[in-house]
């Protein structure tokens, strides 16, 4: 039997802070590979194997032809490291590529935390209640809320700033034919980066 891997990963280094709006999944093809994305989440953080930030957690469809290709996400925040992470067990974590962008306008990178705040100085005693009021009449029941606005889609990967990958790093890896650095080799096709599965 073939046993994979549980809860594996791929971590990409964009080489420094950004503020981060879209990744893109580049799915590998096939009846036997496609589904094997499943469910996913994405993770910003801003030091190397941490998780800190869940941006975006999705599943593929069902249908394994709608699984395949490009499989793009809202992930807005900021940080130096993105993460896909596959929950579970007996997973495996194969792409063509990941790639990650920003809004058209290059931003700066994100400011630093600011310093914490002293505490206000002590007040003197607050002044007796004041008398009730009379209640007031009662108000007419409101109406009802306007349903969320759907999600705005992804522009076209044309209209974005394409961010810099400079290394990349998998929970573990298959060989040598599927290392980690083959998902950010800007290549939607061809070599894939694939974690490792043992069969016993």
């Amino acid at each position: 039997s073939t046993k994979c891997s549980t809860d594996p990963w791929l971590e990409v280094d964009l080489g420094g802070p950004y503020r981060i709006e879209y990744v893109v999944l580049h799915n590998r093809n096939g009846r036997n590979y496609a589904g094997d994305l499943g469910d996913y989440e994405i993770w910003l953080s801003s030091q190397q194997g941490k998780r800190e930030i869940q941006c975006a957690a999705a599943s593929v469809p069902d249908s394994w032809r709608d699984a395949q290709g490009a499989q793009s996400q809202r992930c807005a925040g900021s940080g130096r490291y993105v993460t896909v992470l596959l929950p579970g067990d007996d997973r495996c974590l194969s792409l063509y590529e990941l790639s990650v962008f920003d809004q058209p306008v290059p931003r700066s990178p994100p400011p630093p935390p600011s310093p914490p705040v002293p505490p206000p100085p002590s007040s003197p005693p607050p002044p007796p209640p004041s008398p009730p009021l009379p209640p007031s009449p009662p108000y007419p029941p409101s109406p009802p809320s306007p349903p969320p606005s759907p999600v705005p889609a992804m522009p076209p990967t044309d209209a974005l700033v394409l961010l810099p990958t400079v290394s990349a790093q998998m929970s573990s890896i298959l060989g040598w034919y599927a290392k980690a650095e083959n998902c950010i080799d800007n290549q939607t096709k061809g070599s894939v980066c694939s974690t490792k599965c043992s069969t016993d």
